[in-house]
This record gives structure tokens, sequence and C-alpha cells, in this order.
């Protein structure tokens, strides 16, 4: 254990010293809950920069895209230093039509539409760390029971002004969460 705590300050001394942190660049989703046919938000941050000048950011992400649907991208008002580009794919995964037709039930099928936003953010200034936009969702009301869908970061870049690749990204997928609402009833009888 002792050598264990000598080995940790160590590492922590000769990180001070260096002037390098633990931190890595991340890129992360947030989470959020919605109820069908309502909109919900995800922020997207970035954090651990350490002062590098990122002005550039691709993200490719994956979700359900049923029951969930990508809206738009909100950003603050205040920021005009950036422009956002997204484009939405929506595909079905190929399957033999012998497996197809074995695939009755409505939930089955619609597990496999897969829906990938291609999200570049462009900037004349360095992007800041924390929350850099919000993307919105909506559920839809093809969910039969509460469901937790994971909007999962497949590939992510970023670019700083000199033109270079950051490089060790850390990448936090986030979740969706589509609650049903529960609707009761209370009956008073004497």
């Amino acid at each position: 254990m002792r050598l264990l705590r000598l080995a940790a300050s160590f590492l922590l001394l000769s990180t001070f010293l260096t002037g390098q942190s633990l931190e890595k660049p991340t890129i992360s989703l947030g989470d959020a809950l919605v109820h069908p046919l309502e909109e919900t938000s995800l922020p997207l941050q970035l954090s651990g920069l350490e002062g590098e000048a990122i002005v550039y950011l691709r993200l490719k992400i994956q979700f359900s895209a049923v029951p969930l649907r990508f809206v738009r991208v909100e950003r603050d008002k205040s920021r005009n230093s950036f422009s956002v580009h997204t484009d939405l794919e929506t595909e079905t995964q190929d399957f033999d039509s012998q497996l197809l037709a074995e695939i009755q039930d409505f939930e089955s099928r619609n597990e496999k539409k897969m829906a990938t936003l291609l999200l570049e953010v462009d900037s004349v200034e360095p992007l800041p760390e924390g929350e850099l936009l919000q993307l919105i969702f909506e559920a839809t009301d093809e969910i039969y029971e509460n469901e937790e869908l994971v909007i999962k970061i497949v590939e992510a870049a970023l670019r700083t002004a000199s033109g270079k690749q950051v490089k060790g990204l850390t990448l936090v997928d986030g979740k969706v969460t589509i609650s049903i609402p529960l609707f009761s009833c209370f009956f008073y009888m004497h």
C-alpha cells in the first residue's frame, strides 16, 4: 500500500513538474430524459484541451432511428465565431431475404434501423471548453415500454489552428431515456 502511494505521488509530481496534465482532450455527450412526442437536448461538451487552440471538430454519431429522431442543433446565440454543418443518414442493416422474412414483430425490425449524424464545427476563433452545442432529439410514439438508448460517438477528430490533428481523444457516449408517463386514476369510494 505504501509503495502504491509513493508511485502515485511520483506520477503526480512528475506530471506537475513537466507541466503536463493527466486529463486527455475529451468530447462528451450528456444524458437526457424524454417522453414520447417530446423534444429533448443532449449537450455536446469539450474538456481537457489544455490551452490548445481547437478550431475544427468533426463527429460521427450513431443512434437508433426508431424511436428517436434527430431534429436540429442549437448553440448559444452569442457565439457567432463558428459554423455548424450536419448531415443525417438513416440506414437499415442488410440481411438476406430469408432472415428478414423471419423477423415478424415491429420492434425487431425497428431495432435494425440506425441513423448516423455527421457533425462538423468550423471556427475562426478557438473553440471554448465546456458546453459547445445542444443536439435536439425527438422521441416518436413508436415505443411500447420505457427505453434507454445510447447515442454513440463512432468517430471524432479535433484540429488546431496550425492544422495539427489532436491525438488521444477520450470519447464519452450519451444516453437518452425515453419514459412513458404513467397516467393514474384515483377513485374515492364510500
